[in-house]
């Protein structure tokens, strides 16, 4: 009896070496994969893009947009007119601005429409879509929640996608105040130094949907921006609406802790 008294005991420290050694193998896998998330972070930040690389990448995205969306329609309206050789309606500043109109709203539609056929693109536009839902629920006091966003509309009035096609129709109208010019290069430059006060008067044009007086009227001249955004929205899944329901909730907590900051002062 004794000795199996002493097996046991025995059985028993052995049972607790075995324990305390896989205790000890949990802490130590617990530690690698702590070093391993450090390291990752540790490697996330030093994969940070350097400053250098996103200022050169906003100044290329500037530049493209420009010769895209301004230098390429101006050019091609600029031959279309010399093409024609008539003095008279070369001059013809309405006629100038608005074959350049047209053409800048062809090169946007038919450029929205090829990025919107790629997969990881066609996602985004989900979410585009998603974030006007819960705009709208927040505007008409609905429940920030997928149930509480999803019967309403992607299109939006104050979308970006209707505010680059409202700059098109207000860069029509703005231009033609621009002295003609026989140089190409100062033809482009014009538009170009003009392009600040185009995205000003577009961005108070766009602001007035809200107005109690003119919000009617400018939510009318906004529909072309309506139908544009079909091209530019999908419906998104319930996921996508959750995610936007939270960035909401974040937006409206932040707006609200600065409005309780200000009311301290």
């Amino acid at each position: 009896m004794p000795e199996s008294n002493s097996d046991s005991s025995a059985d028993v420290s052995n049972a607790d070496v075995s324990n305390a050694d896989v205790s000890n193998a949990d802490v130590s896998n617990a530690d690698v994969s702590n070093a391993d998330v450090s390291n990752a972070d540790v490697s996330n930040a030093d994969a940070a893009i350097p400053l250098w690389l996103f200022a050169l990448t906003v100044a290329g995205s500037f530049a493209i947009g420009l010769g895209l969306f301004v230098a390429l329609p101006s050019l091609v309206a600029w031959s279309f007119v010399r093409y024609f050789d008539n003095a008279r309606f070369e001059n013809n500043r309405y006629v100038l601005n608005g074959i350049e109109g047209l053409v800048k709203l062809v090169i946007f539609v038919f450029y929205v429409y090829l990025i919107g056929r790629r997969k990881h693109i066609h996602r985004l536009f989900q979410y585009h879509g998603a974030e006007h839902k819960v705009v709208y629920a927040t505007e008409f006091g609905k429940p920030l929640t997928p149930d509480g966003a999803r019967d309403f509309p992607t299109p939006h009035p104050r979308c970006g996608t209707g505010f680059a096609l409202l700059t098109v129709f207000v860069s029509i109208v703005l231009f033609t105040f621009l002295p003609p010019t026989d140089s190409k290069i100062l033809h482009v430059l014009m538009r170009v130094a003009l392009m600040p006060l185009v995205a000003g008067v577009s961005y108070e044009i766009i602001k007035l949907t809200t107005h109690p007086k003119w919000g009617k009227i400018v939510r009318f001249l906004m529909i072309p921006g309506l139908w544009l955004q079909l091209l530019t929205t999908r419906q998104p899944d319930d996921a996508q609406l959750e995610v936007s329901c939270q960035a909401m909730k974040a937006v409206l907590e932040a707006e609200n802790e600065l409005a309780a900051q200000s009311s301290t002062r």
